[in-house]
């Protein structure tokens, strides 16, 4: 890459008085500040041919700006193409789809060199500073989701989805940026319509390629944080095998609600939020001691019952529940005794459970008695299940 792939911006009068898409000159200052774009350039130098005018990153690059303009075809890059003071030279409709063909042809190798360069970008941005949100543990959170994306044509790997439409059904991995912030795209694969949210292999493989993303000093302090999509031993066990944190969502059975009956009112301490500070009308308690008998389970269960909380379960619908794992906790807990801020700070999205980056169960809010967000902090052993039909713990 010689130079800069755009041109320099003044402002002053005499000139236009209006810009169209301005608001994309964020993303292309984002990509020339993270030097994404040498980056980029020098990993798609393999697809370049001699006499190419056109770079194949800025290519790729111009389709996203396009994309978060609001485009969602190829003729789009009008938008960008009628604005060459602004986005520089833009390829043309025909050469764009050459060079992604091209891309497409190098399958993996070629993905492989977009996602290499995109963690080099990163590495310089997180060096500067970390875009987490207040922490008390200074973890990363990574959010993996599955989410349905409509298609008004049967295009390749569209199809049906469960939400009785037709389309894509792609896996996402993503940062936490806090209250304060929007989150940031690891990892976004591909999948058919009918891909199911609950694949332990899809999971497994969207984790592994997130934490490929992640600046290598902090892929060893992540809290993996899902719904019940990602409630499967696999997963569990894969997450705990790489050391890490996990906040996982399972539905709650009978024999789970009424052990929480049962806990006595003086176990119940109050819950903190990521700032160490207590929230209203959260508590938080061990739940272990009043569970049927399951070896090597230790858990601690936090209530959420805020007011307009999307955690807040809905009258006569499951409760959904989030546990995870934390290798420093041991069987044997006292019920008397809560978690630490650090272990229950960031495992609950309440406060920010408006946030789009934030998997949210579909549930509303509804005023009850019953803690309606359960949030279990568990050591869990490679045990078999127990067999009985009554059994409260996830057995997928």
């Amino acid at each position: 890459m010689k130079g800069s792939w755009y041109p320099r911006l003044v402002v002053g009068r005499g000139h236009e008085s209006l810009v169209s898409s301005s608001g994309a000159v964020l993303l292309r200052e984002a990509v020339r500040l993270s030097g994404l774009d040498a980056v980029l350039s020098d990993a798609l130098a393999p697809w370049r041919s001699d006499r190419a005018l056109h770079d194949p990153a800025k290519v790729l690059v111009d389709e996203a700006m396009v994309l978060a303009l609001g485009g969602d075809c190829m003729a789009d890059l009008a938008v960008l193409r009628a604005q060459p003071g602004v986005f520089g030279t833009v390829a043309s409709d025909a050469t764009a789809s050459r060079v992604l063909a091209a891309l497409a042809a190098g399958g993996d190798e070629a993905l492989s060199a977009i996602r290499d360069a995109r963690v080099r970008a990163r590495d310089r941005v997180w060096s500067q500073r970390r875009p987490l949100g207040s922490s008390l543990s200074g973890q990363v959170i990574v959010d993996v989701d599955a989410t349905v994306v409509t298609a008004h044509s049967e295009k390749e790997s569209a199809a049906p989805t469960y939400k009785r439409t037709f389309g894509f059904h792609p896996m996402c991995a993503l940062v936490d940026h806090g209250e304060h912030g929007t989150g940031e795209p690891l990892v976004l694969t591909l999948r058919a319509g009918n891909a199911s949210a609950m694949g332990a292999a899809d999971h497994i493989a969207v984790l592994d390629a997130a934490l490929a993303q992640l600046p290598a000093t902090d892929r060893a302090q992540v809290l993996v944080r899902t719904d019940t999509g990602g409630c499967s031993k696999a997963f569990l066990h894969h997450i705990t095998d790489a050391g890490l944190q996990y906040s996982i969502g399972f539905g709650v059975s009978d024999p789970i609600r009424a052990a929480i009956a049962t806990i006595p009112v003086q176990a119940w301490r109050a819950a903190l939020n990521g700032d160490g500070e207590a929230r209203d009308g959260a508590q938080v308690a061990e739940l272990t001691a009043w569970m049927p008998p399951r070896p090597a389970i230790t858990s601690v269960a936090l209530t959420c019952g805020l007011s307009g909380c999307g955690l807040s379960r809905a009258a006569n619908a499951p409760t959904p529940a989030r546990n995870y794992d934390s290798p420093t906790k041991t069987a044997g807990v006292s019920p008397a005794l809560p978690p630490t801020p650090e272990d229950e700070a960031g495992h609950c999205p309440c406060s920010r459970c408006v946030t789009a980056s934030v998997p949210v169960p579909r549930t509303v809010s509804a005023a009850s008695k019953t803690p309606g967000c359960v949030i279990s902090l568990s050591t869990v052993s490679r045990t078999t299940s127990c067999g009985s039909k009554s059994c409260p713990w996830p057995q997928n």
